[in-house]
């Protein structure tokens, strides 16, 4: 059974310049989607980070949200170091009604970057309860980092020996087949 879906849509408007969009969707999964994280190699330079969230609806009485207050609408906070990007809305610890992906919703994440797609895996975390997991999508690939170049190392090679010539063989003579013994 499908809870998730998740894609990525890749273009390169301008030279130099990968323009990365992540839509994730929550089909039915209770527990929800807190987290979102794309890996980001070195060299990686990325820039325009947004996000998008439907508006959640107010709260009215017996909505079955805590207190009857509706879901949140806040954005969802974006952290950024060397080794990611990550979106992701308040724990369920701190505010049973935060801005998760429940069920029924699609919310997108998008970022420029100027390293070309690689496939990795993205890091999606849930609001309830489990252990994150890993999701394939395509994301900006290493940058400037060098890398060694292989340089040539002498190898052996065979002395060269003259090839043998051929000599003469007798051909073999007919012996007589012996007699029988009685």
């Amino acid at each position: 059974m499908v809870s998730g879906l998740w894609a990525v849509k890749l273009t390169n408007p301008t030279k130099g310049v990968w323009h990365y969009e992540y839509a994730v969707y929550n089909q039915n999964l209770d527990r929800a989607i807190q987290s979102f994280s794309v890996p980001l190699l070195p060299g990686v330079n990325i820039s325009n980070i947004e996000f998008h969230a439907p508006t959640q609806h107010p709260g009215w009485a017996n909505d079955s949200t805590q207190n009857n207050l509706g879901y949140s609408s806040t954005p969802w906070n974006v952290i950024q170091d060397a080794s990611s990007i990550a979106w992701n809305s308040e724990t369920f610890a701190h505010n049973q009604n935060a801005n998760a992906i429940r069920w029924g919703t699609l919310y997108n994440f998008r970022f420029d970057a100027d390293q070309p797609p690689q496939q990795t895996n993205a890091t999606v975390g849930f609001f309830k309860t489990g252990s994150p997991m890993m999701v394939p999508i395509q994301a900006p690939s290493g940058g400037a980092t060098p890398t060694p170049t292989a340089t040539a190392t002498p190898t052996p090679t065979a002395t060269p020996r003259p090839t043998p010539t051929p000599r003469f063989s007798p051909p073999p003579r007919p012996r007589p087949t012996p007699l029988p013994r009685p």
